[in-house]
């Protein structure tokens, strides 16, 4: 009991510790980001030239307030994934490797050792291969989400800052119409989205099932063989199930990966068009 109570104690402090550091990650690294955004934006006349353009870099305050925000807090969960995954499949790659057997290609003599940890590894490139092919619009529907709201929003603020304009000519209705125009795409986009999750979901659920019973179908000659026992095919399921989950990082992540890369488009459009615009300015300067 007392050693327990030591590595308690330290696992305690270890999942506290580690929950404030991230924190205080996300808080410095959003932070920063939002004063280098600020500063570009205001800087040049950005913020101007940017609105009398009219150009594909819509709604600044939310790529500013709301995309910085998530792209730090995606980017720490993606990466402490990525890291878990990478320390399972380290730890359990020599188990999974010294109880998997030889595999002899039929009609030759051609022997390959580590039958199981091959299976697991083509097993998550054809999912993560699936994945992608099925989920890839995804990251356009999340694009076009974070329009989409953010144009509801304007909309809905735009109303609350000319509150004595619109009452006074009497514009609620053309206000509604405008709020219902905006609305309307928020719910079409998020059907659109709802049936592709539909599809990725459904082929995540069935690839994570799968794999419950493919290690079994490997090994089950070598047990009704009599060459393993019931111990070392119940340790072979449970390593081949850590390397699976750790080689389908990407597939088990993919909803989440293709929100990160819409809001990274996102930031790097807006990125892109302060910098055109700062060298257009500096352009003019010169000639002046």
């Amino acid at each position: 009991m007392g050693v327990f109570a030591i590595l308690a104690a330290i696992n305690v402090a270890g999942v506290v510790g580690g929950a404030f550091v991230r924190q205080l990650l996300r808080i410095r690294w959003r932070h920063w980001l939002t004063n280098h955004y600020m500063s570009n934006w205001l800087s040049h006349r950005a913020y101007y030239v940017l609105q009398t353009r009219g150009t594909s870099t819509d709604n600044p305050d939310q790529r500013i307030q709301e995309d910085t925000d998530l792209f730090v807090a995606q980017t720490e969960t993606l990466f402490t994934g990525l890291l878990d995954s990478v320390l399972t499949l380290f730890a359990f790659s020599v188990i999974l490797w010294e109880i998997s057997g030889t595999f002899v290609v039929p009609g030759t003599s051609i022997a390959i050792p580590g039958d199981m940890f091959w299976a697991a590894l083509v097993y998550a490139i054809v999912g993560t291969w699936l994945t992608h092919l099925v989920g890839r619009p995804l990251i356009g529907i999340n694009y076009l989400m974070y329009k989409v709201n953010a144009d509801f929003r304007y909309s809905l603020v735009r109303v609350r800052e000319n509150a004595e304009g619109i009452a006074l000519y009497g514009g609620e209705r053309d206000e509604r119409a405008t709020l219902d125009d905006r609305f309307a795409a928020v719910v079409s986009n998020w059907w659109t989205y709802m049936k592709r999750a539909l599809r990725v979901n459904m082929l995540t659920a069935a690839y994570n099932q799968t794999a419950v019973v493919f290690p079994f179908l490997i090994t089950q000659g070598r047990f009704f063989a009599g060459e393993i026992p019931l111990g070392t095919l119940m340790q072979a399921s449970n390593s081949f199930g850590e390397v699976q989950r750790a080689l389908s990082f990407f597939v088990n992540a993919y909803s989440t990966l293709a929100d990160w890369r819409a809001n990274v488009d996102r930031l790097t459009t807006f990125t892109q068009a302060i910098e055109d615009v700062r060298r257009e300015e500096q352009r003019s300067e010169e000639h002046t």
